[in-house]
């Protein structure tokens, strides 16, 4: 984030070390202790991908650039030899954009401040402030930024089909997205046509480090565990998202944005 403060940085970096690394060697110690345990399903994240315009797979280069994604790295490695030291199943999924809201069970996005794209366009939007788009010059159909969004239900999904699925392998890693990239520019209009509200848009200058596309190949979970996205469709995660602003509104919270 251009302009952090080294004090800020400190202490993200303090703050991923206590949730991520020191939690799973926490929960390492615990679950050294249970004689019967047969699988972990461990949520990682895309990030500790080296950026690529090419479709991810599972296999691509490792190269986390931040404190979050390189902290999540150490705590797979951690499970990793956990798994073979004591022949555990270990499956890692690696999240890409995870959206949407469960409406049923009034749980969704709330991040203070708001960074996420179609909570903060949503928003934005709704209060009829500006929204940045960094670059417009990129190698894609409409210039903006493509990345792969997947609905939380249907992450949600996944892990309670892993849960009951029987592998022979001992360590497994699946990519969790729709493998279907979706542009800045179509979230915004698409947000913009189904709230029926014009946005305000201020083009600013490309971001260091954000590539053209970033999305992944779902096959491997597709042909292993067969299962598929069902809720992923981005007007589906977009109206989701909105319910969910309008419920916290209604209860009087407030979101903050800083981009």
């Amino acid at each position: 984030m251009a302009g952090q403060s080294t004090i800020d940085f400190a202490h993200n970096k303090k703050k991923y070390l206590v949730n991520n690394v020191n939690a799973t060697r926490n929960l390492i110690k615990v679950l050294e202790q249970c004689s019967n345990l047969k699988k972990i399903i461990f949520s990682s994240t895309a990030a500790v991908y080296s950026s690529s315009s090419r479709i991810i797979k599972e296999n691509n280069e490792l190269l986390p650039k931040n404190n979050y994604s390189l902290t999540k790295l150490k705590c797979e490695n951690i499970l990793r030899r956990f798994s073979l030291r004591y022949k555990v199943n270990l499956i890692i999924l690696r999240f890409f954009n995870v959206c949407g809201a469960d409406l049923k069970n009034k749980l969704g996005e709330m991040h203070n401040p708001e960074t996420h794209l179609i909570p903060l366009v949503v928003n934005k939007i709704n209060n009829n402030e500006k929204i940045k788009i960094y670059g417009n010059n990129y190698n894609t159909k409409d210039g903006t930024c493509e990345r792969d969004y997947i609905h939380v239900l249907d992450v949600v999904s996944s892990i309670k089909k892993l849960i009951f699925k029987k592998f022979i392998n001992n360590i497994l890693i699946f990519n969790l997205g729709t493998g279907v990239s979706i542009s800045v520019k179509k979230i915004i209009n698409t947000i913009s046509i189904i709230v029926r509200r014009k946005p305000k848009i201020q083009l600013c200058i490309r971001r260091n480090g954000d590539v053209s596309k970033l999305f992944c190949s779902p096959k491997k979970i597709f042909k292993l565990v067969g299962w598929k996205c069902k809720k992923s469709e981005i007007r589906k995660i977009i109206k989701d998202e909105i319910l969910w602003q309008n419920h916290m509104t209604k209860r009087k919270i407030l979101i903050k944005t800083i981009y």
